[in-house]
């Protein structure tokens, strides 16, 4: 019996330091397919459309994603370029223009960093099939252009896949948009199944992916990868009105690539180019000129992606908000070919690296990682302590005349696998997933609810009023400082029926008699009598100013 125990200790600790190897390559593969991954991002951008104004002021009007196929042609949707008519009389209503000339100012840009964009023109666009081709103004060095693959024949059901975009909703809760690879948003899923079906938006025959991957407005354009960071299509939509109900779905890349085979368009580039050069001839005797000396930047673009993956929420607003002064010197001072500029910025950087600040409750990831270790240990003790209990009891001598030993049982226990069967649909007309916004990121709903409510007081202050111009409900502006925003426990009035406003979006400073609009740099932007308003900068009001919060508008009364 000793032997039978001691056989069976031995036993269970193999099987544990085989769990324990088994899980370490679990998790050294699974990496493996998450740097794969995160690669692909860096070939994502945010894709605009933007109105230019008279004073050649670019206005966002929607957003969505797209890819790169190579170092100067995107991939998008075809709904992401055309503007719905609706969307085009209300930008025309709020900038005073006629629809004609409002679609007739209308242009393409990418986002290469919060507000630095790049033009973009259209080679080829497809309505039926939802997808469009554009290529940019000039080449972009400092991303990669992702690899693409083919469906037919290839992807199977069940397979691993990833959405990577940027959905309005995300950045409508972060505190800075760069908008660069550290920005993105990646969702996983899987196939669900290859199908062909009615477009979601030109109700024509369209081949798709059906995927469980999350797909929500703002991600409209973006690449759905598998698990090399490879695309097999574009994300297009989703059905029904409840997120947990949806069947996501991606248009498949071959019918992109059909079109970039008849045009000659490059994908998948193995190297870049060779660049051409010349060979003197004989009666050159021009003697050749020693090359300017290009400053180092290296290392100032090494500190400005380890300050993007710099999280605002770990740290105080007034050192994250230093940071955020010093990444924006070293975006300017990385194109420079000043050395002493560029070792500057590096300085001040890194200094304002050095001096954030944790606050509090930064360390929590830490605390779950320690807890979860713990609890790691308790079980294996636990495992120790019931094989030894189990042993002394099958050893102690028995007080009445001795019986057979039982042999000892072992544990059983099984993981839960039960299986709920989806359900088959066709794919019915569905909601955008690309919303129409105003400047700047985030997503833009139509409106049709009443006001909000107003939630938290302060003393009484006599800062004028507000009238919601939809609602012709009149808002005192009552406190030294008036918040207007969506989360109801952060402002002094809460619109709750409208998506395109930020949840903290903008303040009325009331002092000395004056009342400021500040904006809180809310994703959609706030804006004075049709200017842009600069986050924390704050605009002295006038009565009969007109305030639009994202697409809300009100009336200032003093």
């Amino acid at each position: 019996m000793k032997k039978t125990n001691k056989m069976f200790r031995s036993l269970s600790c193999l099987l544990v330091i085989i769990m324990l190897l088994g899980m370490m390559a679990t998790m050294a593969f699974a990496e493996g397919e998450n740097q794969a991954v995160k690669d692909a991002s860096k070939g994502v951008l945010q894709f605009n459309v933007v109105y230019t104004d008279d004073g050649n002021q670019q206005h966002r009007i929607m957003i969505g994603s797209c890819f790169l196929i190579n170092s100067n042609t995107i991939v998008t949707c075809a709904h992401c370029v055309e503007v719905p008519q609706d969307t085009l009389l209300a930008v025309a209503e709020e900038l005073g223009v006629t629809p004609e000339r409002a679609l007739d100012r209308i242009s393409y840009t990418v986002t290469i960093t919060r507000d630095v964009m790049l033009d973009a023109e259209i080679i080829k666009k497809s309505t039926e099939m939802d997808f469009a081709i554009l290529r940019l103004q000039s080449d972009l060095k400092d991303r990669e252009a992702l690899q693409v693959r083919r469906c037919e024949g290839s992807v199977e059901q069940t397979e691993t896949v990833f959405a990577i975009g940027f959905p309005a909703q995300a950045a409508d809760t972060q505190v800075l948009n760069t908008y660069t690879s550290a920005d993105v948003t990646i969702t996983t899923g899987q196939v669900n199944k290859l199908m062909t079906g009615e477009n979601l938006y030109s109700g024509e025959s369209t081949d798709y992916v059906q995927t469980s991957a999350k797909i929500t407005g703002g991600n409209s354009g973006g690449p759905l990868v598998d698990k090399n960071g490879a695309v097999i299509g574009i994300c297009q939509g989703a059905t029904g009105e409840i997120i947990a109900d949806d069947y996501f779905y991606a248009i498949t890349v071959d019918q992109v690539l059909e079109i970039c085979d008849a045009l000659g368009i490059v994908y998948n580039p193995d190297i870049d180019p060779v660049p051409e050069t010349t060979t003197p001839t004989g009666d050159d005797t021009t003697e050749p000129t020693e090359p300017a000396v290009e400053a180092d930047a290296s290392a100032l673009i090494a500190a400005i992606e380890d300050a993007e993956e710099v999280s605002a929420d770990s740290y105080t607003e007034e050192s994250y908000a230093a940071l955020s002064d010093a990444l924006d010197a070293a975006y300017e001072a990385k194109n420079s070919n000043d050395q002493g500029k560029i070792d500057a910025a590096l300085a001040d950087l890194e200094d304002a690296m050095d001096a954030l600040e944790e606050a509090e409750g930064s360390n929590t990831v830490l605390i779950i990682a320690i807890a979860a270790g713990a609890a790691i240990l308790i079980i294996i003790i636990i495992v120790v302590i019931v094989v030894s209990s189990g042993k002394k009891k099958n050893a102690k001598p028995a007080q009445a005349p001795r019986a057979p030993m039982n042999q000892a049982q072992r544990p059983v226990g099984a993981p839960n696998t039960g299986f709920a069967p989806g359900r088959m649909e066709t794919v019915p007309q569905s909601r955008p997933a690309t919303m129409p916004v105003n400047p700047d990121a985030g997503e833009t709903s139509l409106l049709t609810q009443s006001a909000g409510e107003t939630t938290l007081l302060s003393k009484n202050v006599n800062g004028g009023s507000l009238m919601r111009v939809r609602s012709s409900e009149k808002i005192a502006i009552n406190a030294e400082e008036f918040v207007i925003g969506r989360e109801r426990k952060r402002v002094n009035y809460c619109v709750s029926d409208n998506t395109s406003i930020s949840r903290v979006h903008a303040k009325f400073v009331v002092r000395n008699g004056v009342t400021y609009l500040v904006d809180l740099n809310a994703a959609n932007g706030t804006f004075l009598n049709g200017s842009k308003a600069s986050a924390h900068q704050e605009m002295a009001l006038k009565d009969g100013d007109k305030i639009m919060l994202a697409d809300e508008s009100f009336l200032f009364k003093a």
